[in-house]
């Protein structure tokens, strides 16, 4: 992505990072997340354990375990996805599809109805994601 305003200096990057994007790319930004929902889990934990008094029971609660850890792994592999500059044009897209994804698993294990517009707009979606990787390439 080419920014408008000129650089300064090859060892100049603060305005032209600040303006561009701050730091998608960089390691201090995907850190500083890890670190924040480390810290943000740790006062959960400690509010619940601690100040609340309520026991954990892991066999009555291994479905939130589950997609907990799940939604966590998700949101790594979003950060690592945006991180790639060179494709983050793709990974936009595929993520946003996330509500796809919500309607085939409400299909297969809600059984619930879909009319031949759901089914047409998922295909437009699958395609529109196929397309954008064919020219990716």
């Amino acid at each position: 992505m080419q920014s408008a305003l000129p650089r300064q200096s090859s060892n100049d990057t603060s305005s032209y990072t600040a303006i561009v994007g701050a730091g998608v790319g960089d390691g201090v930004a995907v850190g500083s997340s890890v670190g924040s929902a480390l810290a943000a889990a740790v006062i959960c934990f400690i509010y619940v354990v601690i100040i609340k008094k309520d026991k954990l029971v892991f066999k009555a609660e291994a479905p939130k375990y589950a997609g907990a850890l799940f939604e966590t792994a998700g949101q790594f592999a979003y950060i690592y996805a945006l991180a790639d500059t060179a494709h983050v044009a793709l990974a936009a897209p595929i993520i946003s599809a996330y509500c796809v994804a919500s309607v085939l698993w409400s299909r297969l294990f809600l059984k619930e109805k879909l009319s031949w517009k759901h089914y047409a707009m998922i295909a437009l979606v699958v395609a529109g994601i196929v397309i954008l990787g064919l020219y990716d390439a």
